[in-house]
């Protein structure tokens, strides 16, 4: 049995764009080799091939995306999976996709990319296939894991069931896989399956084809990952079908409204080509030129001159030469009188500066597409409430859709291992794009209205919110929880070191408070004053002894009773009372 290839209209729609996004986030050579342009026809072809060579990607695009990735990613650690098996739980910490990756790696390595950039993504929770009568022991290590497919690797599907109408009922894929060498077992090439997977009788049936080998035929390789889909290949039967043990096709859809880079590739095609430019201009133009001023009715005699390292032949007696003139070190040239003096002048920077301006125009305006990408981002068909807005509601927008996967995952895990207990998946609300010199900013300005109101519960809060600033992107809410305890238990709010010892020094707070308040444990503020005792003791007795006059504590320049009068011990206060430097005996 064989069968035609076929590609959904909406796969043929973006496929375009799917390959163009793909190359402006991978960069490098790839991205300059298809997108830089001709300046005109009148570029040779020569010249053409030596600019690209020297013509780099400016990769503005990527670091946006990234931008936006990492704020995601840094939230991970706020994941939290309850329950489910003791396999899901072992898998997910430690590895979901047997390579060694937890799934909160996997999210942020290989699917944020794919996502934010193509705007669509899929993950597949696959399994071992286990049959009836297996043994305790046969069953040992097969569990499920998950990998993904790219957007150009579904080819083709059908969604929509009684139960969720992003439900898959039909799908196409493609698996790649390497093509071993049959002596070596070294990697050659790839080799392509299609899956087709679906429902039947409330069973999820496979059934794999491969493509038929003709010379009409355009290898799997070029159809799927180059952007002219103009074959469409027989594809013949490979292998019996198969039924997995489940209800629902394991295939989970992750879509954006939009990639990121929707507009930005385009941004991202111009700079390569401004620079491009550029770099030309700078090589071509790095030297000067001379000049110098003639008389015209003089200059019919350079219209024919000699040649001193001519042939001599026929042929070149006809042919006027261009001037030559012997030019460097300890040469001289003479000019008419009556005209200025030869000089040299060197191409405008002015092309190269306002293209450098342009260039600097488009990375801004990148910038500020990833945050209209991001404020326009809605959550249509959630009843979810978020309290961020703009840029925050925006990744808080990805983070649900992330969730959703992170919970058709668990439910896909029970279903395998055919249990009913399905693992409570929670995500953070709250998303931030601000840099750590931004929070300690935000934190500073805040800590200072801390004062302001007579309100311990005022103060507390406002306590909260700036640990909340500094540190709730960095931790989790366990530990979050427990700093917002320790601040709601707090008996005192004044924290500075310096506020403290001034509020000791007017009498407006005992020792104990200002040593408790500052993090001592209780009783410390007596150990110390006893501490203080011993110390003035002893230097009382050390100065009292005739003739022992320079101990550390004492300047050797004072008398005893000048440094006892002086003394912030004995005085119970840190006021200085110093009189002034004594005059030297």
């Amino acid at each position: 049995m064989s069968i035609k290839m076929v590609y959904h209209p909406d796969y043929l729609t973006n496929f375009i764009n799917w390959w163009k996004y793909r190359r402006t986030y991978e960069g490098g050579k790839t991205f300059v080799e298809n997108y830089l342009k001709k300046f005109s026809d009148d570029e040779s072809a020569d010249d053409f091939n030596r600019r690209k060579d020297i013509s780099y990607c400016p990769a503005h695009a990527k670091w946006a995306v990234n931008k936006v990735k990492n704020a995601l990613f840094q939230r991970f650690i706020d994941i939290t999976r309850n329950g489910g098996s003791e396999i899901y739980q072992n898998a997910v910490k430690t590895d979901i996709d047997l390579l060694g990756n937890s799934l909160n790696t996997f999210l942020g390595t290989f699917i944020l990319p794919e996502l934010l950039t193509i705007g669509k993504t899929y993950i597949y929770v696959d399994s071992p296939i286990i049959k009836q009568n297996t043994s305790v022991l046969g069953t040992l290590g097969k569990r499920p894991y998950i990998y993904f497919y790219a957007a150009e690797n579904v080819l083709s599907w059908t969604q929509g069931t009684s139960r969720d109408p992003k439900e898959f009922t039909s799908v196409m894929l493609v698996d790649r896989a390497y093509e071993m060498d049959p002596t070596l077992h070294l990697p050659m090439g790839y080799v392509e399956r299609f899956r087709y997977m679906y429902l039947e009788k409330g069973a999820v049936k496979v059934q794999f084809y491969k493509p038929i080998k003709s010379e009409n035929n355009v290898s799997s390789n070029q159809i799927i990952f180059s952007p002219g889909l103009t074959n469409t290949a027989d594809l013949e039967v490979d292998g019996a079908p198969q039924t997995l043990n489940i209800s629902e096709i394991p295939l989970i859809p992750l879509s954006l409204t939009d990639s990121l880079l929707t507009d930005i590739a385009d941004y991202q095609i111009a700079l390569l080509n401004l620079a491009s430019s550029d770099m030309a201009y700078l090589i071509k133009s790095n030297t000067v030129m001379y000049t110098e001023q003639f008389d015209a009715k003089l200059d019919g005699i350079f219209k024919r001159m000699s040649q001193q390292n001519g042939t001599g032949t026929s042929d070149e007696s006809q042919v006027a030469n261009d001037k030559q003139i012997q030019l460097g070190f300890g040469k001289g040239r003479g000019y008419p009188v009556g005209t200025e003096r030869p000089g040299f002048i060197s191409p405008s920077t002015d092309p190269v500066k306002v293209s450098m301006d342009k260039q600097k125009l488009l990375m801004d305006e990148i910038d500020r597409l990833i945050d209209i990408k991001l404020e326009t981002m809605s959550l249509t068909g959630t009843a979810k409430k978020m309290d961020a807005q703009g840029l925050e509601a925006g990744l808080s927008y990805i983070g649900l859709i992330l969730e959703q996967c992170d919970r058709k995952i668990a439910r896909f895990f029970s279903m395998y291992e055919g249990s009913k207990e399905v693992a409570v998946v929670s995500y953070p609300t709250d998303y931030s794009l601000k840099t750590d010199n931004d929070r300690k900013v935000d934190a500073d300005n805040l800590a200072k209205l801390k004062d302001k109101v007579p309100s311990r519960t005022y103060q507390k809060e406002i306590s909260k919110q700036v640990a909340r600033i500094l540190l709730g992107h960095k931790l989790s809410n366990f530990v979050m929880k427990l700093i917002e305890n320790e601040i709601e238990n707090a008996n005192y709010m004044v924290t500075d070191v310096q506020s403290l010892a001034t509020a000791h020094q007017e009498g407006f707070a005992t020792a104990d408070t200002c040593s408790i308040a500052s993090g001592f444990a209780p009783g410390e503020a007596e150990k110390a004053k006893v501490e203080h005792a011993e110390r003035l003791a002893l230097i009382a007795a050390s100065q009292s002894s005739p003739g022992i006059r320079g101990v550390t504590d004492v300047n050797n320049q004072q008398s005893v009773s000048d440094k006892t009068s002086q003394s912030v011990d004995q005085k119970g206060t840190t006021q200085n009372n110093s009189r002034g430097e004594g005059k030297q005996q």
